[in-house]
């Protein structure tokens, strides 16, 4: 919780679907623990809730990975 209070920001990746996923549970509990106030941004990076691709180019490009992660951290800090 030092680093959300100093930055009041949260990224949470997970290579679950995005509805019914553990990201979802992290990003409650940060909720919880520092007050709905207390952070800036918070955003899930999951899969979308499609069915998986059986292909696995196809499951690479749905899959969050280092390109999606870091274009994500730098849209967050460009949105400070």
């Amino acid at each position: 919780t030092s680093s959300l209070a100093k930055t009041g920001r949260l990224l949470v990746v997970d290579e679950d679907f995005r509805s019914f996923a553990m990201s979802g549970e992290v990003v409650a509990r940060a909720v919880e623990a520092m007050g709905p106030g207390a952070l800036r941004q918070v955003r899930r990076l999951c899969m979308p809730d499609v069915p998986l691709p059986a292909a696995k180019s196809l499951e690479d490009a749905v899959m969050p990975g280092p390109e999606k992660i870091a274009a994500t951290l730098r849209d967050m800090a460009e949105g400070a």
